[in-house]
């Protein structure tokens, strides 16, 4: 077994920030992982937000419009878009203060 057999990403292992190996594929898989546990993460809790604005009433588009835009967003978008959401999410909130 030579050191570049173990570069792929290990996917029991993604939380640990430690290369299996010295090997430059070793590193650069390490840092695919996060990359990727990043994106899951970012992902899912947008869906979260979809959902919750879908069940409020407050998406300003279609359900599965909002589902297919969210599976294909890059990082960058993902980051503001849940931005957006939470100020929504918040908004609503905001406005039922006081009244009790």
């Amino acid at each position: 077994m030579s050191d570049y057999d173990d570069d792929l990403p290990d996917t029991e292992q993604t939380a640990d920030p430690i290369p299996p190996n010295e090997s430059t594929g070793a590193w650069q898989a390490m840092v695919t992982e996060h990359v990727l546990d990043y994106e899951r993460a970012a992902r899912t809790g947008l869906m979260l937000m979809v959902s919750a604005l879908h069940f409020r009433d407050r998406l300003r588009c279609s359900l599965s419009d909002a589902i297919e835009q969210v599976a294909t967003m890059t990082p960058a978008d993902l980051v503001i878009a849940t931005h957006d959401m939470i100020d929504t999410l918040l908004d609503e909130t905001r406005s039922k203060r006081g009244r009790r």
